[in-house]
């Protein structure tokens, strides 16, 4: 028999958002799937079988700016674009000159990001005592957490499922893109949909966005000088790419939605691992690209 642990509305805040070269998004997958692995390490050794993410709130680091065209004023809203760096070898110095090198800089755009976790566990679950504890020390997608509801424990879904009465599941639909003969055409051009999706009586519209799913690595992982190490000491790493998927955000209240839309995380081959939902929506859908 299940359990489930609700860790509600988590408050990461200054979240690095910059996940890969297709687009800029507060949707990883990735980071999601290693935050609940780390809190199974803190916890005991007791991981989480899957997760699922509901989404209340998110929001860039960003200034409304006001400039000029034509004679014109006109508003704008700007990202914050801050730099960052991040040393792996001799390579990563832009500049070599003796005494003076420069190291390379990689753009980094900040968000905030407020959601509430459902982690699935087999015949034991951790104590809320303990992931606690672990959320007092923990960082989240290079941000901090800043604040966390009361933590509850559930012995059913459906009890899950009454419990949570705001927000939107982050689910899978990278059904919509397995046939698509141009995949970043189409992830691109869904999006780009605003409020223009017909859904039957008691849906809701669908908000899409894109999303880090897994990564590939693009070097063989090696024990590199000067990489973090993890509480048990070195581990070999790697250059990786992201691998970018397609979700939709479905209201909590959304009949479409008849079970809790679960993500299971693993690698699928050597050099690849992939965050996958296990809860598809397949019907059809009038969505208009």
């Amino acid at each position: 028999m299940s359990k489930y642990l609700v860790i509600p509305h988590l408050a990461a805040r200054h979240i690095n958002l910059v996940q890969g070269n297709v687009a800029v998004s507060p949707h990883s997958l990735t980071a999601m799937a290693l935050f609940v692995h780390a809190l199974g390490l803190k916890t005991g050794g007791i991981h989480a079988e899957a997760f699922a993410v509901v989404q209340h709130d998110a929001w860039l680091d960003a200034d409304y700016l006001e400039g000029s065209k034509d004679g014109e004023r006109q508003a704008g809203y700007a990202a914050w674009q801050r730099r960052g760096a991040s040393l792996i070898g001799m390579k990563d110095y832009s500049s070599k000159a003796e005494g003076h090198p420069v190291l390379s800089l990689q753009p980094v755009i900040t968000g905030n990001l407020e959601f509430s976790l459902v982690l699935r566990y087999g015949a034991e679950a951790p104590s809320a005592d303990a992931v606690r504890r672990f959320l007092d020390t923990a960082r989240f997608q290079g941000g901090t957490i800043d604040g966390v509801g009361r933590i509850r424990d559930f012995d059913s879904e459906s009890s899950v499922l009454r419990y949570l009465r705001t927000g939107k599941w982050i689910v899978d639909r990278r059904d919509l893109l397995e046939a698509s003969a141009d995949p970043l055409r189409d992830l691109l051009a869904f999006c780009a949909l605003r409020e223009r999706e017909t859904v039957e009586e008691d849906a809701y519209p669908v908000l899409w966005s894109s999303a880090t799913v897994g990564y590939a690595f693009l070097t063989e992982p090696a024990f590199l000088a000067g990489a973090r190490s993890s509480d048990a000491g070195p581990v070999p790493s790697g250059f990786a790419e992201a691998m970018t998927g397609l979700i939709g955000l479905y209201s909590v209240h959304d009949a479409r939605i008849t079970e809790i839309p679960f993500w299971e995380s693993g690698f699928v081959q050597d050099d690849v691992f992939l965050v996958r939902g296990t809860t598809l929506i397949t019907e059809k859908e009038e969505v208009e690209i």
